[in-house]
């Protein structure tokens, strides 16, 4: 499963990831594998990170697959393993907003 953002960026990640056998619990440790990525200075394409919830069996890695400096954004990668599903793939990207606030935007 790939899921690309499109439309309006007002939906919300775990609106996104709802029929994909993760708890909201791996949502928060995936966003916040992704968080240590793209909210650093440095960041590059080939960054990763991983992630693992001990209590649902879920685990999961997110990769930096390209970076837009002048527009502040950041496209990664999630592969996440939910317990008793298949590897999903999300593709994802947020650019800081006006406010200097992350937020997820269209693909």
């Amino acid at each position: 499963m790939v899921i690309l953002l499109a439309g309006p960026a007002t939906a919300t990640l775990g609106s996104i990831l709802d029929d994909t056998g993760l708890t909201p619990a791996d949502i928060e440790m995936a966003t916040a594998a992704a968080e240590t990525l793209y909210a650093r200075s440095g960041v590059k394409p080939g960054d990763s990170g991983s992630w693992e919830n001990p209590e649902t069996g879920a685990k999961g890695v997110v990769e930096v697959t390209g970076v837009d400096g002048a527009a502040s954004c950041v496209s990664f990668r999630h592969l996440a393993e939910p317990a008793s599903y298949p590897v999903r793939k999300f593709d994802m990207k947020r650019c800081k907003d006006a406010q200097n606030i992350w937020v997820l935007v269209p693909e």
